[in-house]
């Protein structure tokens, strides 16, 4: 498992029906409840507020929301160089089920009309709709245009009604189209038309889309009218199978299909609790103006629609209010009437709803996710499917004007008659912690390649590596095929491979005992379709030896593999300037001997920063890539935060885990 932070661009919290900005507070505090007047300062000598000149009452305010714009710049990399395979296509039967047509007859005029149907087999059928007494024969019958093109006729009567000229075309259809029952069509009562596919999945599949009539005879009998209403358009559907405003899935060519996210990557959405280092902050006495620690309360997670947001400045403000003290002047530096706030986006623009959304009106906004808080003092971790497709929209198309945001669930913002406001705190990105908020990307990129232990019976996996003219991963344009040979060149399988992560394409095989020839054996893999830029590459042809499995059953007992380990491609303490990406061998070598190195697919690492005397997890304990030479992993350093951190790195072997603690420091700068 990779891990990728993605951290917050701007953010705001904005109190209701208040135009106090806190974009720069380090601190979002999160309260509802409590309808109480304050003093609050304005500094004019005609205002008083229990007898304090300067000051004027002022209702305090019911709730706020925290406000966020998320960076996916990286993380938006790595999805357009293949790092992380994102997206798939899913079949979702829309378009090859049994879908629908339909159109209306809307003129009996004299006038001409067509419509072509391509079906399953590539069967293309022309109608036109033509006077009864220009006919050359019955309803149902071919003719020729002038240019040697072929039309089934469907007549048409002088006084002849909608549903006439609607029954005469299904039965064009019906009866005599060339479709063989594939197509169906009915009508009903008011001129309409059904046109529907007989069959499912591919075997069902039907274009409808208008032609293009022209140089038909010279006679004139052949005009083109607007008898058919071709869906919201007049505009012709080319590959689409689609009519009365109704379009089908397409992704990637694939009809019947839509875009899908890697349900293996997940994104969740991480704030610190202030609280959570002190349980005596939950709910044991007040702590300002009237305000308590929350318990027992719900958080969302929500997106405004762009069609209710904006574009929106963070702010430059640090106070939530003016205290109800006289000070000097110059202690109001710290507060901000400016953008953003509640009302305002910008200094030229409002929200189109105050606060982001409405809390009475839920198509202002959509909750991504919900989490309940018990004792109050939990951290935010927000992870849904809901969440996980919002972010693989944003990566595979950015949109503008999407705002972001955490807030108490509205039936708690619209709870009345409290005497005291409860609030929750979470840290901010102007922290001056280690506890920025961010959202955290997890995907599986683990490299376990089994090229040089693949026995029979087990699960197996084979790669392939590749690499651009400077040394880089680089991707194909198509997925390979491979193709499976044993030692006397007989193929055994035909497998297209998969995109683990940049460079890195693999297939898993499993091959059942018994085998043809007793092991070990060698086997070849041939990959080929390999496309670069669409540029055909040669084919790729790969040597494995299948071994006979390593189970070991009986009533011998194995004991624990020990090895010593030693980690190269980064110096102890070492500075590495922030963006770097290092590659971070970890060597085996087995006991008792000088420089005699194995493989082993037991290894992990993990990584750590402190916090005083916690240790706080950046990295969880991830496996240790296992290529055919090496085994090493990748340190990303892309989204790290200027800190100290250190590795740990653990073996397990036979119900032994063996951990070795803090085996490297190392320190990430930036620029300043």
């Amino acid at each position: 498992m990779s891990i990728h932070r993605s951290y917050l661009n701007k953010n705001n919290t904005i109190v209701s029906n208040s135009g106090t900005n806190t974009g720069r507070n380090p601190v979002t505090q999160l309260f509802y409840g409590r309808n109480s007047t304050r003093c609050k300062l304005t500094g004019l000598t005609g205002d008083t507020c229990n007898d304090k000149t300067g000051f004027t009452q002022t209702a305090t305010h019911g709730y706020s929301r925290f406000i966020f714009d998320l960076d996916l710049t990286d993380l938006r990399t790595k999805y357009t160089n293949c790092c992380m395979p994102l997206t798939s296509c899913t079949y979702t039967g829309l378009y090859d089920l049994a879908a629908t047509f339909n159109f209306a007859f809307t003129s009996t005029g004299q006038s001409v009309n067509y419509l072509s149907l391509v079906d399953s087999v590539g069967l293309t059928v022309s109608y036109v709709n033509i006077s009864a007494n220009t006919a050359t024969t019955v309803n149902g019958s071919h003719i020729l245009d002038g240019s040697g093109n072929q039309y089934t006729q469907f007549i048409y009567n002088m006084g002849t009604t909608l549903v006439d000229q609607a029954r005469n075309f299904c039965q064009a259809v019906v009866g005599v189209s060339g479709h063989n029952g594939s197509i169906g069509c009915v009508y009903n009562g008011h001129g309409q038309v059904f046109l529907t596919q007989s069959n499912v999945g591919s075997s069902g599949n039907t274009t409808v889309y208008p032609g293009n009539i022209s140089n038909l005879n010279s006679n004139g009998n052949f005009q083109l009218i607007s008898d058919v209403v071709f869906g919201a358009t007049a505009n012709p559907c080319s590959d689409e199978f689609c009519g009365g405003g109704q379009f089908y899935d397409i992704c990637n060519g694939l009809t019947g299909h839509s875009i899908s996210y890697n349900p293996d990557i997940k994104h969740t959405l991480r704030m610190t609790n202030t609280s959570s280092f002190d349980d005596s902050l939950i709910n044991g006495k007040v702590l300002v103006n009237d305000t308590r620690r929350a318990t027992s309360f719900t958080l969302m997670l929500y997106k405004v629609p762009t069609v209710y947001s904006t574009l929106w400045d963070e702010g430059v403000g640090y106070d939530y209010e003016v205290p109800s003290v006289a000070l000097e002047p110059e202690y109001n530096q710290t507060q901000s009437s400016r953008p953003s706030n509640w009302a305002k986006s910008t200094t030229l623009s409002s929200w189109p709803n105050p606060g982001t959304y409405n809390n009475l009106t839920n198509t202002t906004y959509q909750i991504l996710d919900t989490q309940s808080f018990d004792a109050g003092n939990e951290d935010i971790s927000f992870s849904s499917v809901a969440l996980n497709n919002e972010i693989g929209s944003q990566l595979v198309s950015p949109q503008t004007g999407v705002t972001y945001g955490v807030a108490f669930l509205p039936q708690f913002e619209l709870l009345s008659g409290l005497t005291e406001a409860y609030s929750v705190g979470f840290f901010s990105r102007h922290t001056q912690t280690f506890f920025e908020p961010f959202l955290e990307t997890s995907f599986d990129e683990h490299i376990d390649d089994s090229r040089n232990h693949f026995e029979v019976g087990c699960e197996n996996r084979l790669f392939l590596y590749a690499y651009d003219c400077n040394g880089e991963p680089m991707c194909f344009t198509q997925d390979p095929i491979v193709m499976i040979r044993d030692c006397n060149d007989l193929l055994v399988s035909t497998l297209t491979a998969s995109t683990l992560t940049c460079g890195a394409y693999y297939i898993d095989y499993t091959l059942l005992p018994p085998l043809p020839q007793t092991p070990p054996v060698q086997y070849t893999d041939e990959w080929t379709n390999l496309f670069v830029n669409g540029i055909s590459q040669p084919n790729i042809t790969n040597e494995f030896i299948i071994h006979t499995n390593g189970y070991s059953i009986g009533t011998t007992v194995m004991k624990p593999k020990v090895f010593g380990y030693s980690v190269s491609g980064l110096k102890d303490d070492e500075k590495i300037q922030a963006g770097d990406t290092r590659k971070i061998f970890v060597s085996v070598r087995v006991p008792y001997t000088v420089n005699q190195e194995v493989l082993v697919d037991n290894i992990q690492y993990r990584i750590f920063v402190r916090q005083g005397t916690t240790e706080v997890g950046v990295i969880p304990w991830t496996k240790v890539n296992r290529t055919f030479t090496d085994n090493y992993f990748l340190l990303d350093t892309s989204w790290m935060i200027p800190n100290e951190y250190y590795v740990d790195i653990k073996a397990t072997s036979n119900q032994q885990v063996d951990t070795y603690s803090k085996v490297i420091k190392f320190q990430i700068t930036n620029q300043l």
